[in-house]
């Protein structure tokens, strides 16, 4: 039959244990797919704004609604008096960059080497925290809204802090990174993107 012997070849092609003999199917997490966990974007798929130019952060002025797409918040549990009662809320402490649909970059030291208080949450595609939809107003009319940010639940498992990271004995601390891994993946959106890294060193310092 016509492909028989394809197919049969890449049949024998998945036998990993001869004397069990065991087939291993093959791995469908690849990293070349987007929605892989170790997924990376290319240049040109990553640190873009909604209308498609580079985004890059300058101090003191103002932003507009998805100008900044690939940051993150990242929330802590917290419980506040109000009239009377005692209520548990998330309060926004640390910021970090979503780097593929499922992990954000942030400092070690937002997590911290104690239990208390350790990230909850993760926010994306918020630009004003208590404003919901994020829009902005040109002559009166408001246009330019952003989708619904995105919350994920983050347990203490998710976040990996570097293996080294500390102070040194002059006091300076060192290695300073983390990753969150999210609860489900992030949906990109007008209000959510993904960063860009230096993968290629070379080129990252010649911009």
């Amino acid at each position: 039959q016509s492909g028989y012997k394809e197919a049969l070849t890449e049949i024998k092609g998945w036998v990993c244990n001869k004397n069990e003999k065991s087939v291993c199917c093959p791995s469908t997490n690849s990293c070349e797919e987007e929605v892989s966990s170790c997924w990376l974007p290319k240049k040109g798929e990553c640190g873009l704004s909604p209308n498609g130019t580079l985004s890059r952060v300058f101090g003191g002025e103002a932003t507009t609604p998805g100008q900044f797409p690939f940051t993150a918040l990242l929330g802590y549990p917290d419980t506040r008096k109000i009239e009377g009662r005692e209520e548990k809320q998330t309060v926004y402490g640390c910021g970090g960059v979503l780097i593929n649909h499922w992990y954000v970059v942030t400092a070690a030291h937002c997590q911290g080497k104690s239990p208390n208080p350790q990230i909850s949450t993760v926010r994306l595609g918020e630009w004003e925290v208590g404003h919901d939809p994020d829009c902005i107003s040109i002559d009166g009319t408001t246009n330019n809204c952003l989708n619904a940010a995105q919350d994920f639940l983050i347990r203490a498992e998710q976040v990996t802090i570097h293996e080294d990271y500390g102070k040194t004995s002059a006091g300076n601390i060192v290695n300073d990174i983390a990753l969150v891994k999210l609860d489900k993946p992030a949906v990109l959106n007008n209000g959510v993107q993904i960063v860009c890294l230096p993968l290629d060193k070379e080129e990252a310092a010649r911009e």
